[in-house]
């Protein structure tokens, strides 16, 4: 009778357990679902390369993001401020106007006025995606891989992955081949507590 009992017990337990992951699981693919509806591939490709983390929060309680870096495949980071810190050029330090004109010539672009205008131009689209999707950060570095990271909140990653051909890290590798896939080319990933 008592090994019954514990037998009860234990199936109890394991059945709250599974209960418990299958909410925490759905809690996760409405974060996805929500940011899914939100997203277009055209969009998200601009992404790619960019590393965006906020330094503080707005007066709404959104997230500050003061400067977007890029990161080439060859290994160069371009460091760009944002908003007013762009847009009133005599402000400008020297490293984010050398950064400015490295970054526009690399795209064809010789002249300062037009390589400003062109980066303000990136970083504003840039930060208005950000804001339109709430992100929290943007990870995308070209040495790992063509994939971008969004975290869309404290616990769930969102990984926008087109080709995992094109993907260089054994550990992103293995990632992509077991994750959870939401339609052809985005995956979840659930931030790990360190």
């Amino acid at each position: 009778m008592i090994l019954y009992k514990i037998f009860y017990i234990i199936l109890f337990l394991i059945f709250i357990s599974c209960e418990n992951q299958r909410h925490k699981n759905e809690g996760s693919c409405v974060s996805c679902v929500d940011f899914l509806k939100k997203v277009s591939k055209e969009n998200i490709g601009l992404f790619f390369n960019t590393y965006i983390v906020p330094r503080g929060t707005n007066s709404d309680g959104s997230p500050t993001i003061s400067i977007i870096q890029i990161t080439t495949p060859s290994d160069t980071t371009f460091t760009f401020p944002i908003g007013e810190q762009l847009i009133i050029t005599d402000d400008l330090s020297e490293e984010h106007r050398t950064d400015i004109l490295k970054y526009a010539n690399s795209k064809g672009i010789n002249d300062w006025q037009s390589a400003h205008n062109y980066v303000l131009k990136f970083t504003t689209e840039l930060q208005r995606l950000y804001y339109k999707l709430n992100l929290l950060e943007v990870h995308s570095f070209p040495h790992l891989g063509e994939f971008v990271e969004f975290k869309i909140s404290k616990e769930d990653l969102i990984i926008f992955c087109p080709d995992t051909s094109k993907v260089f890290s054994k550990k992103w590798k293995s990632f992509f081949k077991y994750a959870e896939k939401y339609g052809s080319d985005f995956y979840y990933k659930k931030v790990s507590k360190n």
